[in-house]
C-alpha cells in the first residue's frame, strides 16, 4: 500500500513540475505580449483610432490578469496541514528540533503513516488540479491576446492602406 501511494504521490510531483513548466512558457509570452502592447500604446497613442486604442488596453488588462493566474498556478501550499501530518512539510517544520520530528517518527505506526500518507496524496491531487485549472485559465486568456493582436494589426493595417 505505501509504495502505491508514494508511486501516486510521485507522479503529481512530475504534474507539478509540468505546471512549473508552462508558467515559464506562460510567463515569457505573457511579457513579451504585455511590453510590446504597452510600447505600442505609448509611441502610437496619439494616431491610433478609438477602436485600436481599445483593443490594446483590452490586450493589456488580459496580459495582467494572465499574469495574476500564472502566479496564482505557481504559488506553494505552505497552510499547515489539519491533521498534523507528519509528512507535509508545514507541519513537520513546526517541529522545534530533529529529535522532536524523529520521535514522531518512530511513534507512527504504520497503519497511521499510510494514513497519512494517502490523506497527503488526496491534498496533492486537490493542489494539482487546482493548479492545472488557474494555468488553464491563463492559457486561454493568451489565446484570447493572440486573437486580439491579429485583429489590432489587421485593422491597423487596413487603416494605413
Amino acid at each position: 500500500m505505501t509504495e502505491n501511494l508514494k508511486f501516486i504521490l510521485s507522479r503529481y510531483d512530475h504534474y507539478i513540475e509540468g505546471v512549473q513548466s508552462k508558467s515559464n512558457l506562460y510567463i515569457t509570452l505573457n511579457t513579451f505580449v504585455l511590453t510590446g502592447s504597452v510600447t505600442l500604446f505609448g509611441g502610437f497613442e496619439n494616431d491610433l483610432s478609438n477602436f485600436l486604442i481599445g483593443l490594446l488596453l483590452l490586450i493589456i488588462i488580459s496580459s495582467v490578469i494572465a499574469t495574476i493566474y500564472i502566479l496564482l498556478a505557481v504559488n506553494p501550499k505552505t497552510k499547515k496541514s489539519d491533521n498534523d501530518s507528519i509528512i507535509f512539510f508545514g507541519n513537520v517544520q513546526e517541529k522545534k528540533a530533529n529529535a522532536e520530528y524523529w520521535e514522531v517518527i518512530k511513534n507512527t505506526n504504520k497503519s497511521d503513516f499510510e494514513e497519512d500518507l494517502a490523506n497527503q496524496v488526496q491534498q496533492v491531487a486537490s493542489i494539482v488540479c487546482k493548479k492545472h485549472k488557474t494555468l488553464k485559465n491563463a492559457g486561454y486568456l493568451l489565446i484570447t491576446q493572440f486573437i486580439l493582436i491579429g485583429i489590432w494589426l489587421t485593422t491597423f493595417i487596413l487603416n494605413k492602406i
